[in-house]
């Protein structure tokens, strides 16, 4: 389970609610006000919390959305390379020699 934090908590000038324009350019509707979202927010991630590979990803006013995504990426490719080690070690040969050749 990854859990992106709600931007209303940590991030709180980059949520937005009520009739707004996500990044497509659409008009979307969230009814959360940030208290209600971020109360939301830490009820599921309590909901969550005995799962073994809970991982919650904060927010950072330092490094952004872009490590925040980054962030969460990595999680997974964690979780995939303990899954699959041999296949992760193969990856890793592959990154290595493509780097090798540049």
């Amino acid at each position: 389970v990854v859990h992106l934090v709600t931007a209303a908590d940590g991030a709180a000038e980059h949520y937005k609610y009520g009739v707004v324009t996500d990044d497509s350019g659409n008009a979307v509707y969230r009814r959360e006000t940030p208290a209600e979202a971020v109360d939301q927010d830490r009820k599921l991630r309590q909901a969550w919390a005995a799962h073994p590979k809970q991982v919650v990803v904060h927010n950072s006013s330092l490094y952004g959305f872009e490590a925040k995504v980054a962030r969460a990426t990595e999680a997974v490719l964690e979780i995939a390379r303990s899954a699959h080690p041999s296949e992760a070690l193969r990856a890793k040969e592959v990154v290595e020699a493509r780097q090798k050749k540049a």
